[in-house]
């Protein structure tokens, strides 16, 4: 039977080798560019997935109807949208945490990487500055936010122009839902 295992399953666990009646679920995943970009319905549907796999160590069967009817959902529950997210691993799938060489070097090829130096470009900043209505110092704010955010989380992504998007869209750099 194939199976779908909760990528860094360790991470939502407070208790380590038990089957807890219930999960960490981190603030931080409202700064997930790869969540907030999931349809809502596809949210609500990994959050349960997520408690229906404490009760098995971060595992589950690969059986859309048999997820649904457990998680009470009304809604097609779209496992590939979670995968393709990233959230799940479907069986023979490495873990991106269990896929390291000694060394630490990643053997994985995800595609994403560190923010490094990168800097949105010009045209980027100038199309979202109008789009937005925002001055040049809190398109600044936007990617300074960005930037620190990934080094202080260590966070990587594949496209750093669509994480920029997000931040100057959710205003990132405003005072109310300012990253900490």
């Amino acid at each position: 039977m194939r199976v779908l295992k909760v990528k860094n399953w360790q991470d939502f666990q407070h208790y380590k080798h038990r089957s807890p009646p219930w999960i960490k679920l981190h603030r931080e995943l409202t700064n997930d560019y790869a969540f907030t970009s999931l349809p809502d319905k596809s949210k609500a549907h990994l959050m349960l997935i997520w408690v229906l796999a404490a009760g098995s160590e971060g595992q589950i069967p690969y059986d859309e109807k048999f997820i649904a009817s457990r998680i009470g959902a009304t809604d097609k529950v779209d496992v590939k949208c979670l995968i393709d997210a990233g959230f799940l691993l479907a069986e023979g799938e490495q873990d991106a945490s269990e896929s390291k060489k000694p060394n630490g070097e990643d053997k994985t090829n995800t595609g994403k990487r560190p923010i490094g130096d990168w800097i949105p470009a010009d045209e980027l900043v100038q199309k979202l500055s109008k789009r937005y209505n925002k001055t040049p110092e809190q398109m600044q704010k936007y990617y300074t936010e960005l930037r620190d955010y990934c080094l202080r989380t260590g966070r990587k992504y594949a496209d750093y122009e669509a994480a920029y998007r997000t931040a100057v869209r959710d205003n990132w750099g405003g005072n109310d839902t300012q990253r900490r």
